[in-house]
């Protein structure tokens, strides 16, 4: 066979221009776009960023085929990123990727001069005449043709708000029901799956055996309750089949657990094709983790469990799939493939091989901490698949995040595709099969989260009081009949170091605690996280546990100079336009494109660059430079400002492309130059403007983006934005305390407890036994007495006779009082004392407390002391 087509006389190969309906929306005036093989040696981050950047056709591991734009490849070089030119278009040419492994098993047979275009990781790329070679397009035996059709780009993969989802997956710690569903995975029930398969003489998917195979599947999912249909990929072969575990709190988001059931002989149509380990082993896998999900649940998300047909005649099945699920809007969040799982060469240690080819590397790393989490003698690594791919290349091809678990992905079986792919050779480690399920089933139940517990809870508005504590409540339901076995309250006032106290039961569902006061201007962080005896976890909002966004609130007093969402008829205002190349600054609803937003943060409308409507992509342009500024917004009476707006912006590193938010002409924020900014969500972002904005009259905002010719993202996308000033609450004063003292012993006569304010107390004693003439003192203090709690009463402390008893509220002893201050002799009326409160800022929302002392030196019976209420000094901006 191969000999067949490398001896060919070969030209030198050139893609054939994509069809219109494969082409993504150009921007206007977009340069040209030639084919390229660009060598990312297995950079993830690169890869991704090409997807956007251009039309990725094909990845080959170290490699990737698609067309970009010259004035990109050459911006690459100046990065030390090769790219080698294929060439113009042409339509008679195919290109083909070929694994050394392959040459090698063909006898090594020379490629012919001229047809090779580029060697990298073991792995050609081939230019070959259309139709020159007899075998299929696509798989993982060492060859596959490069379909000239361009990716879709695809949001990140992502787990409870995290966009590194295995590290927080490692935070989370393991689940007890999960656990129980993994281990339920039994090989004996693997072995006789393919066994089953492996028995039809070919399940090759254009033959009629096909069928008694995809009937065969479809039995075992009915077994399990399960409810089946069949889909449609082509009037030539068996369907795929497909069943679903649909899910409850989120049955649109989507795990696909899938693998082809088809086989195939190259000898011929007519040999057979037992195909134990390509692909029964796979199916097994999809069929056994549908028996073991099924008994566990429910889930919040859909898990789709698919046998693809067809993906040895290039991916047919997977690729109609995925398709239909794009064409549907489906929101597959995970894509799970399993092809080869149970051949283990000698020497070759046990481990699962994830395939970084056409894989979500963050998927990649959740898939992996999973098993470790779950699989007991676990083991992974990653690594290329030489020339070869699966059915997770149809869904990566399609914007879904994707990974392929395999086994050894430089030693797999040798016997795949001819008559000796049978149990007794190709499928030589069922331990190796059993772990590899493990994970599969450890992963898709992870991402689709067991249901457990409901949170109800209405987030805390902004509020001025800087002085009580805020109360939190929370409704906690089971939605499995589990018992709650804990609410925990979480908070924080820098977002960073948070404190945990249990929520009290308060009857019913409902829980209660209360965030304590942290003075203002303060923004305070919490979240609330519940937990039962099943060993479920449920947080709110969800993934605030791991790092990700928790609810905030702003205690103090705002002040807003400006505030828009960017709806309504007009720009109000706002300006755009370009210093090079290309103003693509777009007011309206963002499309999704280029990793963008598929909405606004409030209403509809965003201003963005590029906002991917008809005849645009999504993305900045290349080598331009733009800017979007607001109107002249009035902060005259400011003393400090603040920007605050939600943003979603993908830049590329600040080396190369710049973000920059401009204060009246004066740079204030620019993206880093350390990494790629790629924001995954709306994400609140606050910026203090004080310094160029405080007390000017006539404030401009300008949101600027400077690219190279390298790569592009999707740029700016800015909503709910506002300029405020924040500030601390006003002053407080209240009395406290109890005792022998009558209500107005004490009183507020006036002025403020703010700082550089003056508080005006009154200390009085109207039912005492003092006299006129009494002296009268203010003592103050930075805390309570902790030795004399309000209550506690003192004999010799009241004024209304011999031994009465009064009320000790704040420390005497050394070093408070932190001040003593005299009033006039009392007369009858409150004596008013001032208090002088500090201008210093450092003393905002600091609590300091009184006590008035009478003192009456000529009493009948010796000297008497009165003490009065308590007053608290709650300092305040």
């Amino acid at each position: 066979m191969f000999e067949l087509f490398l001896t060919l006389s070969l030209l030198v190969a050139v893609p054939a221009p994509q069809s219109a309906d494969d082409a993504a929306p150009a921007e206007p005036a977009a340069a040209p776009l030639r084919a390229y093989a660009v060598l990312h040696r297995g950079n993830d981050a690169l890869r991704t960023a090409l997807v956007h950047e251009g039309e990725v056709w094909h990845d080959a591991g170290e490699f990737l085929v698609g067309a970009f734009a010259a004035d990109t490849v050459r911006a690459l070089a100046g990065r030390g990123v090769a790219a080698v030119e294929i060439g113009a278009a042409g339509a008679r040419e195919e290109l083909w990727v070929v694994s050394e492994a392959a040459l090698a098993a063909a006898g090594g047979v020379l490629v012919p001069p001229g047809a090779e275009i580029l060697r990298a990781g073991g792995v050609r790329l081939l230019a070959l005449p259309a139709g020159s070679v007899p075998v299929p397009g696509a798989g993982h035996f060492g060859i596959s043709r490069v379909v000239r059709r361009a990716w879709q780009p695809g949001r990140p993969f992502g787990w409870r708000g995290q966009s590194e989802a295995g590290r927080a997956l490692v935070t989370a710690g393991a689940d007890p029901r999960i656990q129980a569903i993994v281990d339920q995975v039994d090989q004996a029930n693997l072995s006789a799956s393919v066994g089953a398969l492996s028995a039809i003489f070919t399940r090759r998917a254009d033959r009629p055996e096909a069928d008694t195979a995809r009937d065969l599947i479809r039995g075992w999912f009915t077994s399990f309750g399960l409810t089946t249909r069949l889909e449609n990929i082509g009037a030539a072969y068996a369907e795929n089949v497909i069943a679903e575990i649909p899910g409850t709190t989120a049955p649109g988001e989507i795990v696909v657990i899938g693998g082809h059931y088809d086989s195939i002989n190259y000898a011929g149509s007519g040999s057979a094709a037992p195909g134990a380990d390509d692909n029964a082993t796979g199916t097994a896998g999809v069929v056994e983790a549908a028996r073991v999900l099924s008994t566990g649940g429910p889930y919040e998300r859909t898990i789709r469990f698919i046998a693809f047909g067809a993906e040895e005649f290039g991916l047919i099945g997977s690729g109609v799939s995925a398709t239909n699920s794009r064409n549907l809007g489906e929101d597959i969040v995970a894509m799970l493939n399993t092809d080869m799982s149970a051949y283990r060469a000698s020497g070759d240690t046990r481990d699962c091989d994830f395939v970084t080819d056409d894989s979500s590397g963050a998927l990649i790393s959740f898939c992996a901490a999973a098993g470790a989490l779950y699989v007991p003698g676990w083991a992974s690594k990653s690594g290329s698949l030489s020339g070869g791919t699966s059915d997770h290349a149809s869904y990566n091809a399609q914007g879904f995040p994707a990974v392929f678990f395999f086994e050894d992905v430089s030693q797999y079986s040798p016997y795949i595709h001819s008559a000796s792919d049978t149990t007794t050779l190709s499928t030589n480690d069922w331990d190796l099969s059993e772990m590899i399920v493990k994970g599969l089933v450890a992963a898709a139940a992870v991402k689709a989260e067991p249901v457990d517990l409901q949170i109800t809870h209405t987030p805390l508005s902004d509020t001025t009081d800087a002085w009580n504590p805020h109360p939190v409540a929370a409704e906690v339901v089971s939605l499995s009949g589990s018992t709650v076995t804990s609410v925990d309250l979480s908070y924080s006032d820098d977002g960073v170091i948070f404190t945990t106290v249990p929520m009290a039961y308060a009857g019913g569902d409902d829980y209660a605690a209360a965030i304590p006061s942290f003075g203002s201007p303060v923004t305070i962080h919490y979240y609330v996280t519940a937990t039962d005896d099943q060993g479920g976890s449920e947080t709110v909002p969800e993934g605030a546990d791991l790092g990700g966004p928790a609810y905030t609130f702003f205690v103090g007093i705002e002040t807003v100079f400006y505030s828009t969402g960017f709806e309504g008829p007009g720009d109000q205002g706002w300006t755009h336009g370009m210093f090079a190349t290309q103003d693509d600054w777009q007011r309206g609803v963002p499309q999704g494109l280029a990793g963008d937003p598929a909405a606004a943060y409030e209403g509809t409308s965003v201003w963005a660059n590029d906002l991917g409507n008809s005849g645009w992509n999504g993305e900045y342009a290349a080598n331009t430079w733009n800017w979007l500024k607001s109107p002249a917004i009035d902060c005259s009476a400011a003393t400090s400002v603040l920007l605050r707006l939600q943003r979603w912006l993908t830049v590329e590193e600040g080396q190369y492309d710049q973000a920059e938010i401009r204060v009246d002409g004066t740079l204030v924020w620019t993206n880093p130059t350390n990494g790629h900014l790629i924001d995954t969500a709306w994400t609140p972002f606050t910026l203090d403007i004080s310094s160029p904005a405080a007390g000017d009259p006539s404030v401009t905002i300008e949101f600027r983006l400077r690219s190279d010719g390298g790569l592009q993202y999707g740029g700016w996308n800015v909503d709910d934005l506002a300029l405020v000033q924040q500030e601390a609450s006003a002053g407080n004063m209240f009395l406290y305390g109890s005792g022998v003292n009558p209500a107005g012993s004490m009183s507020i006569l006036g002025g403020s407890a703010s700082i550089g304010d003056t508080a005006i107390v009154g200390v009085h004693n109207p039912l005492g036994t003092q006299g006129a003439g009494s002296l009268t003192f203010l003592f103050v203090s930075t805390a309570p007495d902790s030795a004399y709690p309000a209550g506690t009463l003192l004999p010799g402390f009241g004024m209304a006779g011999a031994g009465a008893q009064g009320e000790l509220l704040i420390s005497i002893a050394p070093p408070d009082p932190s001040l003593y201050l005299t009033g006039v002799p009392w007369t009858g009326s409150p004596v008013p004392i001032a208090v002088a409160i500090p201008p210093d800022p450092i003393f905002v929302g600091f609590q300091a407390y009184g006590q008035g002392l009478l003192l009456d030196p000529v009493a009948a019976g010796g000297v008497k002391f009165g003490l009065t209420e308590g007053v608290v000094f709650q300092i305040g901006g």
